[in-house]
């Protein structure tokens, strides 16, 4: 009984103490609340941010070939699948169209992109497109409407709205227009064999660098990039980010320490 009334008498002496200066009492209070909701929603976002870049990555292809000229990324060619299709151990290669497109009536970027061919679902005919749920908040567009866009060279272009891509992947396609292959190489002025870059799919995915270093020497003039290395870099860049982040609430958790200790330190 003597144990229990000396720690009563302490948690009354402690209680008292708080009424007496409740103003100061629960700034420090709010203080540590701010504090840990800055450094919680820091490490929860950079944690949620990486692990929806490693869901985004889950569908992307095993390697993308890119065409380099003097350090810079152009146009692939159509004859360069043949011989990607040649190496042993890739099992499926196309081309991709895809590109950016700056819209001055709204002053964003557009992403055009023509679906892959085993997208049976999502095949566009002419004249119509699927665009992304910022797209369609921006320009104001609903299924049956039409959007217009200009290219950089004053090309015209009229889309048909045939749906409208759902909230939840707002994160990969806010700002995706999706258009037929027709479309995009009219709108862009590309010729019937060229393609943004090479999607490669590996047989084995424990040969995907093997496969690579073999395609790197029947094509050395392409940059191959594997799935790996861009989940790496989102990691590398999405941690840089949460670092700085938490490098800049240091010097207050370092003030708010010594405050916290100053206060611990006495009776009360």
């Amino acid at each position: 009984m003597t144990v229990l009334a000396r720690q009563r008498y302490l948690a009354d002496y402690a209680v008292a103490s708080l009424r007496r200066r409740w103003a100061k009492n629960a700034g420090l209070w709010i203080i540590y609340a701010t504090l840990t909701l800055l450094l919680g929603s820091v490490v929860l976002f950079g944690s949620a941010i990486r692990r929806e870049a490693a869901v985004v990555l889950q569908g992307s292809p095993d390697v993308v070939a890119q065409a380099m000229r003097m350090g810079r990324h152009e146009m692939a060619s159509g004859a360069d699948i043949a011989k990607l299709k040649a190496v042993r151990g890739a099992d499926r290669v196309e081309g991709r169209l895809w590109g950016y497109l700056y819209d001055t009536s709204t002053a964003a970027n557009y992403t055009l992109q023509v679906p892959s061919a085993r997208e049976g679902a999502n095949a566009l005919a002419r004249g119509e497109a699927i665009v992304g749920e910022g797209v369609a908040r921006l320009r104001k567009l609903a299924p049956g409407k039409l959007l217009f866009l200009v290219s950089p060279a004053g090309r015209f272009l009229k889309l048909k709205i045939r749906d409208i891509l759902s909230t939840g992947s707002a994160l990969a396609t806010s700002d995706l227009v999706l258009v037929s292959e027709q479309d995009f190489r009219a709108f862009f002025e590309l010729g019937p064999d060229q393609y943004t870059d090479l999607a490669m799919r590996v047989r084995n995915p424990a040969e995907v660098t093997t496969v690579s270093s073999k395609a790197a020497i029947a094509l050395p003039h392409y940059r191959f990039v594997s799935r790996a290395s861009m989940q790496r870099t989102y990691e590398s860049l999405f941690s840089w980010r949460e670092g700085l982040l938490l490098a800049f609430l240091a010097s207050a958790m370092l003030a708010f320490a010594i405050l916290a200790f100053d206060k611990a330190s006495g009776l009360s």
